[in-house]
């Protein structure tokens, strides 16, 4: 090959094989200029027995390193396998029982990207056109660890890295901003990089050995860690766009001796320290992070006394996000509870719930349970922008606004405090919400009020009564006469 079009390998038809070509065809690709990396892509693999075999080597010869073998027990998955070439060469044979089974690939030519085995470095610099891929492989009982040296790229420039050689198995999508480490769940990990026209990276990789280090994916996924004395071990919850969905982080089992720390940090660009966990503590309170910013929990150890004993057991998921607009009927019950109710709300949460409903109307809140822990908190604002905040574990009384209502709940730094997050949570709220289109809210000594209904499609009145407290007197007591106006209105 000397050019960048794509080279068609097929393997002849049965029809034409009179004996001539033998019992296997072999291919070796070359590029004429030295440093170009080679792709291998199946255009069609259709094997008829179970004695068909296809190899790929790295390298001019049938003693190169291999990189693919492919039979009957794994065909299926190497359709949807990336393949590249460390260098110039690769080397294709494919030996059937008959030339009823076919192949073809197409051989493609790469300036960046490429096979790399063990440990070493990788980098992208500029480049227009097509994804690069970087296929990084070490020893079967081992993990990828890659560690970026230097970046700087942005969206749209994207790094996609993926367990394994294909890309059923996303690890996380990353747009700059990668700090922290990247982990494998096996010994193979694929970095792809697109839309980098003006991005650049540098990185590291290295194999290591599971139980220390470790990547959440978007399944669901646990954490354990025992032993490591004197060693630094960290889980990485990496980013990902999961729409209207949060992060929980749930440090179910703590379990810390002296010389131990756990700090729980957000993937942002200042490295943001979301909480830290001291042997004292055998408690804590789970976490809601932004779900594309992702999070990093670092635990360093000591001089362990019981080098076997499980240390933290760690468990992350996503739920639906605390933010949600609601437009409930006239007479329409609602409901906003802190999340996870009726269990102990997760702290670091900001939620939001818009009521969307007429100016006109009124919105009735009456709390059922409120227990807060110090600097969190909930807010109500009406129309009018008027805000009123809760804290503590006094229930409070009914509240009353006019038109559209926004809640708000905060269990992060409410007031803003000096002294920061504390890691302490509580049983939370549940609130009731009904919205009425006649009512209001009366403060007198004594007044009337009526409904004045009469030919209005008027279906629900609420009316909040205060009178000022007596001096000097235990039990205040308001009197009502209903009445009720004849045809005449009198």
């Amino acid at each position: 090959m000397n050019d960048a079009n794509p080279l068609v390998l097929k393997s002849p038809p049965a029809l034409l094989n009179n004996g001539s070509f033998g019992s296997e065809c072999r291919w070796l690709v070359k590029h004429s200029v030295a440093g170009q990396i080679l792709g291998l892509a199946f255009n069609s693999l259709r094997f008829h027995s179970v004695y068909d075999i296809l190899a790929v080597n790295d390298g001019p010869s049938v003693k190169s390193p291999p990189l693919l073998q492919v039979t009957t027990s794994n065909r299926n998955n190497t359709m949807r396998q990336s393949i590249r070439s460390t260098g110039q060469y690769l080397w294709i044979a494919f030996k059937p029982l008959d030339f009823n089974s076919e192949v073809s690939v197409n051989v493609t030519v790469h300036g960046q990207g490429g096979y790399h085995y063990g440990n070493g470095n990788i980098s992208m610099k500029p480049t227009v056109g097509n994804d690069t891929i970087f296929l990084l492989e070490v020893d079967d009982n081992q993990l990828v660890l890659l560690n970026f040296t230097s970046y700087s790229f942005n969206h749209p420039a994207t790094l996609s890295i993926y367990n394994g050689f294909d890309t059923s198995d996303l690890l996380t999508t990353l747009h700059g901003n990668v700090w922290y480490p990247i982990v494998s769940k096996g010994p193979r990990m694929m970095v792809v990089a697109t839309n980098f026209e003006s991005g650049t990276f540098s990185a590291e990789f290295k194999g290591v050995t599971c139980g220390c280090l470790q990547m959440s994916t978007l399944s669901t996924e646990s954490y354990i860690l025992s032993g490591n004395c004197n060693s630094t071990c960290v889980w990485v919850i990496p980013p990902q766009n999961v729409l209207n969905s949060d992060l929980l982080v749930n440090l179910q089992y703590i379990s810390l001796e002296q010389g131990d720390d756990v700090q729980i940090l957000s993937l942002d660009a200042k490295k943001t320290v979301l909480g830290a966990v001291t042997p004292n503590m055998s408690f804590v309170p789970r976490l809601i992070v932004d779900s594309q910013i992702g999070a990093l929990v670092k635990v360093t150890r000591g001089i362990c006394k019981k080098t076997d004993d499980v240390v933290l057991v760690g468990h992350s998921t996503y739920i639906p996000a605390c933010r949600k607009t609601m437009s409930p009927n006239v007479s329409e019950l609602f409901q906003v509870t802190s999340p996870l109710y009726p269990d102990t709300y997760p702290i670091l949460a900001n939620c939001r719930w818009v009521i969307s409903t007429s100016e006109a109307n009124l919105v009735h809140i009456a709390f059922d349970k409120f227990k807060l822990k110090p600097n969190h908190c909930v807010t109500i604002q009406g129309s009018g922008n008027k805000t009123i905040s809760f804290e503590g574990s006094e229930l409070p009384d009914d509240i009353f606004v006019k038109g559209g209502t926004v809640i708000e709940f905060n269990s992060n730094n409410c007031k803003k405090s000096e002294t920061g997050l504390t890691l302490s949570t509580s049983e939370g709220f549940l609130l009731n919400g009904t919205v009425a289109d006649c009512g209001g809210v009366l403060q007198s000594s004594s007044g009337e009020f009526n409904t004045n209904i009469s030919g209005s499609n008027k279906t629900l009145c609420i009316w909040k009564v205060s009178v000022p407290a007596t001096s000097g007197a235990d039990v205040n007591v308001i009197s009502y006469t209903l009445t009720k106006k004849d045809d005449k209105k009198n």
